[in-house]
């Protein structure tokens, strides 16, 4: 299968298990750890790979700044997986300097609130791409419910957004401030 056959739902999927499946806390030596099934799941960005998601009316990074850091519009961007998202998916060109990430070159870049960066990894032929979104499940019927009152407390301290339910088992979460995989940090918290 290619990969723009994959290119979709990286939290929406790996971090619904993760929130459930607790485990033991954290070492804070990499942001983009989960536990699910009660594994360690250690993910890397892809250091050539990176999605910026424009705030409404913004027009992303400019010609200048992507030639300032080596990097241009990959063509999965026209994939809808993408495209219905607003995401723009860059890779670093193979001549750009290989000192930093294309990640860190970009938070330099973005030097306002209307950009979110996220970091790209790679799972097989898949790309795997935070979001705002995380879906949370319990394992009961009308779980939803008692989910949505335990994270009514917890809602200001992780950053959450908006919850919504998706039906009986499941809520939807949005996050503030989604940029750098956040989610992992509020997945982390929640399976506390």
């Amino acid at each position: 299968m290619s990969r723009s056959g994959f290119v979709f739902n990286l939290c929406l999927v790996i971090l619904a298990a993760a929130v459930f499946a607790g485990g033991p806390a954290v070492a804070e030596d990499n942001a983009y750890t989960y536990y699910s099934a009660g594994q360690r799941i250690s993910l890397h960005p892809d250091p050539d790979l990176v999605v910026v998601k424009p705030a409404p009316g913004h027009k992303g990074l400019g010609d200048a700044a992507l030639r300032e850091i080596g990097a241009a519009p990959d063509p999965l961007n026209e994939h809808p997986a993408l495209k219905n998202r607003g995401f723009r998916l860059y890779r670093r060109k193979a001549s750009a300097n290989r000192e930093k990430s294309l990640k860190s070159l970009l938070d330099k870049a973005a030097d306002d609130d209307s950009l979110v960066v996220q970091p790209v990894f790679e799972q097989g032929q898949a790309l795997l791409i935070p979001t705002a979104e995380i879906i949370i499940g319990g394992r009961t019927p009308r779980s939803a419910a008692a989910l949505s009152e335990k994270l009514a407390a917890r809602r200001q301290a992780l950053g959450i957004k908006k919850i919504s339910k998706l039906d009986d088992r499941t809520l939807l979460l949005t996050i503030l401030r989604p940029g750098n995989g956040r989610c992992y940090q509020v997945c982390r918290k929640l399976s506390r």
